[in-house]
């Protein structure tokens, strides 16, 4: 009886154990949405420590600001070399 009583907890165990079933979520593909901000645009903020510019960004919608990431990247040579902002690099930020 023993012997039944153990070879029925070990299979519902396996049973239990081997009814997973994976999950697979397919990503939402990235977009890149550039900008050209020009030179004077850029605002200096009421506390007179940063510029600031403003841009249209009908893309972010509220479903995006639940489940979305934004990556700014800022480039000082005309769009040859982007860095990630914020950053601080000589001195700039």
């Amino acid at each position: 009886m023993k012997k039944l009583l153990s070879i029925l907890c070990f299979a519902t165990v396996i049973i239990a154990f081997s009814s997973c079933t994976k999950k697979y979520v397919t990503p939402n593909p990235n977009s890149s949405v550039i900008f050209s901000v020009p030179s004077n645009s850029w605002k200096l903020s009421t506390d007179g420590k940063s510029y600031y510019s403003v841009i249209s960004t009908p893309e972010i919608d509220s479903y995006f600001n639940s489940y979305g990431g934004v990556l700014a990247y800022f480039s000082f040579d005309k769009g040859n070399v982007y860095e990630q902002i914020p950053e601080v690099y000589n001195g700039v930020s």
